[in-house]
C-alpha cells in the first residue's frame, strides 16, 4: 500500500492510501479546498494567542485522519447495519469526503463573520459540494453520482437522508470536528486545556440501536466515562479561556463594526469585487462568495486606515494596530436591571452627545455563543437524542446520558453559559461604566 504522507503537529502525519483512496488527494487539490490555507480557523484569535493563525485547511486534514481512525475501529459494527459492500463502500467515502470538506463553506475570519455575507457556512459548504460547477462537485460526481446528496447530507445534519450515527460521528456533541479542533486549537493558541484521551474516547465508541428512536447511534461505554469527562472539561475550558476571551471577542465585533459602516456609507470607491458587491447591499452569489478573502478585506481595511479621517478610518486603525476598544463586563446580577432600566440607551445618549457615532463605537456582546458552548445536555428534546447528549452504555445494556452518571459534570452542564460584555475606545470607558452600573 502507497500512503501519501502529511506531516501534521497534532498527529505527527496523516496517512492516505494512493491505490484506495487517491480520489482524496484529488479533492484535497481542489480550489475550494486550497483557498482554506487562506481562512484562519479561529478568525482573529491571534490578537490574543499570537500563535492562533493556523487554518481550516489543516483543520479539515485532521478532522479527515480521525474519522479514518473512526472507520476503522467501528467497520465490524457497520457491517451490522449495511451489510451490502456496495452501500457500505458509498458510506465510507461519504464519511470521508464529509470530513474533509464540512468547513470548505467558511468565509473569511470563520466564525468571526459566519452569516454576514449571506448563508452560514454549513449551507455554503452544501452548496460547493452539490454545485456541477465548482471542482469540488464534480470531483465528487466522477466518483459516485450518489457521493454528493450523501455528502451533503451528513454536513447538512439532514436525518431523512443520512444515517444518525454517519451525522453523530462529525456533528454532534462529541465528534472527529470536535476533537480535533479542540486539540488544534489549544496547540496553536498555547492554551494548555486541549488535552483529553481523544485514542480511547474513538478507539471505544460502539454503534448500538437507540431503545426509543430505533436508530443505530454512537455510545460509549462506561469504562470511558472518566475519558469523556476530561473532555466536557477540556472543552469547557477552551471554551472560557480561548474562545470567549474579551480580547478576542472584542476584535471580533470592532471587525463587524467596520464592516457594517461601511456598508452603511456605501464605501465602493476604489474598493475590489466581490467586496463591492457587498457593500452595495446586494446578495454574493457562490462563486463571489469564494473569492472572498481575509487578505482582501484586511487590503481595504489598510486602505481605509491610509486615505480616511472619518470613524471608518479611525475603526481600521484601531482594528490593524491592535489598539482596539476597552472592555466592560456586566455582571449576572446586573443585567437585568441595566436591560430593564434602559442604560445602554443613556451610555448611547452620551455618546451621540460626545460627537460619537454609538452604533460603531458602543459595541454590545450580550448572551452565548452557541457554536462554541460547553457541553449542554437538551433533556427537553427527545429521551436520549443522539445529537444533544453523549450517552454511556451501562452493563446491563441501557443507556444513560452521561452528566447523570458523572455528578461532577453538574457544575458545567447544568446551565448554559454566557456573558454580558460592551466595548468602547477607552476615553469614554469611565463615563460608560457610571452611566451602565450606577
Amino acid at each position: 500500500m502507497e500512503q501519501k504522507i502529511i506531516r501534521d503537529p497534532i498527529y505527527d502525519y496523516v496517512a492516505i492510501d494512493k491505490g484506495r483512496d487517491g480520489w482524496l488527494l484529488k479533492l484535497l487539490g481542489a480550489k475550494e479546498m486550497q483557498r482554506l490555507r487562506y481562512v484562519t480557523q479561529l478568525g482573529v484569535s491571534q490578537f490574543t494567542y499570537p500563535g492562533a493563525t493556523h487554518t481550516r485547511f489543516s483543520h479539515a486534514l485532521g478532522v479527515l485522519h480521525l474519522m479514518q481512525i473512526a472507520w476503522r475501529h467501528l467497520e465490524d459494527f457497520v457491517r451490522e447495519f449495511i451489510p451490502d459492500g456496495d452501500e457500505r463502500e458509498l458510506t465510507r467515502k461519504a464519511l470521508f469526503a464529509s470530513a474533509l470538506l464540512h468547513d470548505v463553506g467558511h468565509g473569511p475570519f470563520s466564525h468571526a463573520l459566519d452569516g454576514m455575507f449571506g448563508p452560514k457556512h454549513e449551507r455554503r459548504s452544501n452548496a460547493v459540494v452539490t454545485d456541477s460547477g465548482t471542482d469540488v462537485g464534480q470531483l465528487l460526481r466522477s466518483i459516485d453520482g450518489l457521493l454528493p446528496g450523501k455528502v451533503a447530507a451528513i454536513i447538512g445534519r439532514d436525518a431523512t437522508q443520512a444515517e444518525l450515527w454517519q451525522i453523530s460521528l462529525l456533528s454532534s456533541q462529541l465528534d472527529v470536528d470536535r476533537i480535533d479542533y479542540l486539540m488544534r486549537d489549544s496547540y496553536f493558541s498555547g492554551a494548555e486545556y486541549g488535552h483529553f484521551d481523544w485514542y480511547r474516547i474513538i478507539h471505544t465508541m460502539v454503534i448500538v440501536e437507540h431503545p426509543t428512536l430505533k436508530k443505530p447511534c454512537i455510545v460509549w461505554p462506561v469504562k470511558t466515562g472518566y475519558a469523556l469527562e476530561e473532555y466536557i472539561f477540556s472543552r469547557f475550558y477552551m471554551y472560557q479561556a480561548v474562545y470567549f476571551h474579551h480580547c478576542s471577542r472584542g476584535f471580533e465585533k470592532l471587525l463587524i463594526a467596520i464592516l457594517k459602516l461601511a456598508k452603511r456609507q456605501s464605501r465602493t470607491a476604489d474598493v475590489p469585487e466581490p467586496l463591492a458587491t457587498f457593500l452595495r447591499g446586494e446578495e454574493l452569489s457562490l462563486d463571489a462568495y469564494l473569492r472572498l478573502t481575509e487578505f482582501q478585506i484586511l487590503g481595504q481595511m489598510e486602505r481605509w486606515q491610509a486615505s480616511l479621517s472619518d470613524d471608518l478610518g479611525d475603526l481600521c486603525r484601531r482594528f490593524l494596530s491592535r489598539t482596539g476598544f476597552s472592555h466592560i463586563d456586566i455582571k449576572p446580577e446586573q443585567t437585568g436591571k441595566l436591560l430593564f432600566e434602559g442604560k445602554d440607551r443613556s451610555a448611547e445618549d452620551y455618546l451621540v452627545k460626545a460627537d460619537v457615532d454609538p452604533e460603531a463605537y458602543l459595541l454590545k456582546d450580550h448572551g452565548t455563543f452557541g457554536v462554541y458552548d460547553a457541553y449542554h445536555a437538551e433533556k427537553e428534546n427527545a429521551p436520549g437524542d443522539p445529537f444533544e447528549s453523549i450517552l454511556l452504555q451501562l452493563s446491563t445494556g441501557g443507556l444513560k446520558e452521561i452528566s447523570d452518571e458523572l455528578p461532577r459534570l453538574k457544575a458545567i452542564t447544568g446551565t448554559k453559559s454566557g456573558h454580558f460584555r460592551y466595548y468602547c475606545p477607552a476615553e469614554h470607558k469611565e463615563a460608560v461604566v457610571r452611566i451602565l452600573l450606577s
